[in-house]
C-alpha cells in the first residue's frame, strides 16, 4: 500500500471513530446530564398545578367564561382615569397570563388580550382565600378571567378586577 492509500486508510479510520463517537452523544440522554432542565420536570410541575387547581375545586377549563370589554377598549374609556382613581362600572376581562409578581400582601398579574395587555392589581385584604390561593396556583400561559372595578395605580397602570370588592377570578384554560 503506498503513502497516499495509508493516509486516507487512516483517516477513513479516524473519521469512522468521529462518527461513532458522534453516535453514542447522540445517544446520551440529556436529562440525565441536566436534571433541572428536563421537559419531564416542566410537564409535571404542570399536572401537579392542575391537579391542585382541581383539588381547590376550580375547573382547569371551563365550559364558557364572561368577557365584558377588552384591554384597547378599556385603555380608550378610561385615558383621563387619573392615578389612584377608581372608575365606577365594573367589567370582566379575560386573556392570557404573561407575568405574575406576588409582593406579600398584593401581586400583579399581566394578562393579554388579542387587543394588549393589562395589568391585575390583587391585594389580599380585598380577596376572598379562595381567590388568593388561585393566584398561587396560577401559571404563565394560563388564560384567567377577572371581573372588577377599573382603576388607574399610583404609577399610572390601568388595572382591573380582584382589587376591590373581592373580584372573582376564573381560570378559563391551564396551560398544563
Amino acid at each position: 500500500m503506498s503513502e497516499v492509500e495509508n493516509n486516507i486508510a487512516g483517516n477513513s479510520a479516524a473519521a469512522d471513530a468521529t462518527a461513532a463517537d458522534a453516535t453514542a452523544a447522540e445517544n446520551v440522554d440529556v436529562t440525565e446530564a441536566t436534571p433541572e432542565a428536563s421537559i419531564n420536570d416542566e410537564r409535571a410541575q404542570r399536572k401537579a398545578r392542575r391537579q391542585a387547581l382541581l383539588d381547590a375545586g376550580v375547573d382547569p377549563y371551563p365550559i364558557k367564561s364572561t368577557v365584558t370589554a377588552h384591554v384597547a377598549e378599556l385603555e380608550k374609556r378610561y385615558a383621563d382615569l387619573e392615578d389612584g382613581q377608581t372608575g365606577e362600572e365594573v367589567y370582566s376581562v379575560a386573556g392570557r397570563v404573561r407575568a405574575i409578581r406576588n409582593q406579600g400582601k398584593i401581586a400583579f398579574v399581566v394578562v393579554e388580550d388579542y387587543t394588549g395587555q393589562i395589568q391585575l392589581f390583587c391585594r389580599i385584604n380585598n380577596l376572598d382565600e379562595k381567590n388568593w390561593e388561585l393566584l398561587g396556583l396560577l401559571d404563565l400561559g394560563d388564560i384567567i378571567g377577572a371581573t372588577g372595578a377599573i382603576m388607574r395605580t399610583r404609577r399610572g397602570q390601568l388595572s382591573p378586577g380582584s382589587h376591590l370588592a373581592g373580584g372573582p377570578l376564573q381560570v378559563a384554560s391551564s396551560s398544563a
